[in-house]
């Protein structure tokens, strides 16, 4: 996307990550918490803040769009105690990332590209410095029996936002249970400010999503050469372990296939999308 020419890239990680949200305003990859200050400080103000002026109008307008792709937005909540709306000892947050978004950009545009969560957690394990499919089946049963077990007394957000549960799984299963975090979206944003996909449909077809997504930010359709540089640029997150150590074993897929389910039914429910159970790809 950041080949577009009207949008403009920040100064970040990747040209496209702040950490601001979830880490570093909470001290969190910073060695003192960021300000706001600090956030707008990645950006090109001088190319986003020039104007033209419309013919038809004559009113001023920008053909520019910036932002920021931090994945850990959508799914990182373990500081919402730090939140001072909040009350630090209430078992749930009342006020999560999106509405502190939404006091600072109202009329954000938001784009979420979901992917099929057992494969989303496998390559967060090696993103995690993981070491075998062998290893990845132990902690999976591991994290499965603590969340289990805390749900038998709190709702599943209480346990995915617990600070002390987040750090005790031995993989980061709160991250791929998504009707939690994407309720905390929908609560704030109306739906006509959100493109959401899953990453298996852009696979298929990037050219036409890409044009999709182009049209939600208003911005003008690319030359066909263009279009051809933008999808065959280089994937950055490519996990070399991942793939030199193989897949997950059958066992533990099937494992992850049973306890999703329940949670990607309530997806499906939240977005009235059965494609959201990603059914065709579950060996149960």
């Amino acid at each position: 996307m950041l080949k577009h020419p009207q949008i403009v890239p920040n100064n970040g990680v990747l040209q496209k990550e702040t950490w601001f949200w979830s880490w570093r305003r909470y001290f969190r990859k910073a060695k003192i918490p960021w300000t706001v200050q600090n956030l707008t400080s990645l950006f090109d103000t001088e190319k986003i803040s020039k104007l033209k002026v419309s013919i038809e109008t004559g009113q001023l307008y920008s053909d520019t769009v910036t932002g920021s792709g931090d994945p850990m937005d959508f799914w990182d909540n373990r500081y919402w105690k730090h939140i001072h709306q909040n009350n630090a000892s209430s078992k749930e947050p009342l006020v999560t990332t999106p509405n502190l978004l939404r006091h600072l950009v109202p009329n954000i545009k938001l784009i979420l590209v979901l992917r099929e969560p057992i494969e989303r957690l496998y390559s967060h394990y090696y993103q995690w410095n993981g070491k075998t499919p062998e290893d990845f089946h132990e902690r999976v049963i591991q994290s499965i029996k603590i969340l289990t077990s805390c749900t038998k007394k709190n709702s599943i957000r209480a346990c995915v936002y617990d600070p002390k549960i987040i750090k005790g799984l031995r993989v980061p299963l709160y991250a791929s249970i998504y009707h939690v975090h994407l309720k905390n979206w929908l609560d704030v944003f109306p739906r006509k400010q959100m493109f959401i996909l899953r990453t298996e449909d852009y696979k298929r077809n990037e050219r036409e999503y890409l044009l999709e997504i182009f049209r939600f930010l208003e911005l003008n359709d690319v030359p066909e050469e263009s279009m051809r540089k933008i999808k065959s640029s280089e994937k950055v997150y490519i996990s070399k372990k991942k793939k030199k150590m193989g897949p997950m074993l059958n066992a533990t897929k099937n494992i992850l296939a049973k306890f999703f389910k329940p949670h990607n039914a309530r997806l499906v429910a939240l977005m009235n999308d059965s494609k959201f159970d990603w059914h065709d790809s579950y060996l149960v």
